[in-house]
């Protein structure tokens, strides 16, 4: 008597499970036997691929385990500003060959406003100390960006308004700028002309607890200044 020879099991394309069909009872089980051992192989073979998570941490956290000696590559989250919930992302880079090895690769800006209007007195020379001021909160390299509108309320020729940055700590002091980082706005020369100024964005090292300000040098007296604006980001920390 001729006996039909068994059919092999169909098996999956990339896993290679075998797919039950019409065999025995004693073959199903076998076959879902072997779906059981090449998924527990697979759940094996991937247990330390850990999901994504990237802590939170506060600025101060950076100088303490595991972030003060971090793996190359290393990511975390600093809450740089709890007021507002602003969040700086940063990737250590181990090969930069400096302190600020932690380089921003997103998030957002600290920022400040003022409104309220200052005169000056002092003509033709930098005058720091203005608001609005940012404190950064750890040693860096930051992006400093500012704005300002003003104003000339008498006077019948052109003016020139510049606008830069200070530190407390250096008061009316190009030290870290070496030169305006503004642009120039001239003011035509008529009563209640105005204007808007925004600083270029220049890139300084500062160190923890710097306190950037807004600093001004017009020609005029009767020149006044409203509506100014800070934003600061970093672009690598220690």
């Amino acid at each position: 008597m001729s006996t039909t020879a068994p059919r092999p099991p169909r098996v999956t394309n990339r896993l290679g499970l075998p797919i039950p069909g019409d065999e025995s009872t004693a073959d199903y089980v076998e076959y879902t036997g072997a779906i059981c051992d090449q998924l527990d192989a697979v759940t094996a073979s991937t247990e330390d691929l850990t999901p994504l998570h990237v802590p939170v941490v506060s600025p101060a956290e950076l100088s303490s385990p595991p972030y003060d000696a971090p793996e190359d590559g290393q990511t975390v989250d600093v809450l740089a500003d709890v007021a507002v919930g602003a969040i700086w992302r940063l990737r250590w880079r181990a090969g930069l060959g400096d302190a600020f090895g932690w380089s921003f690769v997103g998030g957002t800006p600290l920022e400040a406003v003022e409104e309220a209007s200052s005169q000056l007195a002092t003509l033709n020379a930098w005058i720091g100390g203005f608001a609005p001021t940012i404190t950064v909160p750890r040693p860096g390299i930051y992006r400093v960006e500012q704005r300002v509108s003003a104003q000339l309320q008498s006077g019948t020729t052109w003016q020139s308004f510049f606008l830069s940055a200070d530190r407390a700590s250096v008061p009316n002091s190009h030290t870290l700028w070496a030169a305006h980082t503004g642009a120039q706005q001239v003011l035509h020369g008529t009563n209640a002309q105005w204007g808007n100024l925004t600083g270029w964005g220049r890139t300084v090292a500062l160190s923890a607890g710097e306190v950037i300000r807004t600093m001004i040098n017009v020609q005029n007296a009767a020149m006044i200044m409203w509506h100014r604006g800070m934003r600061v980001w970093p672009v690598r920390i220690a």
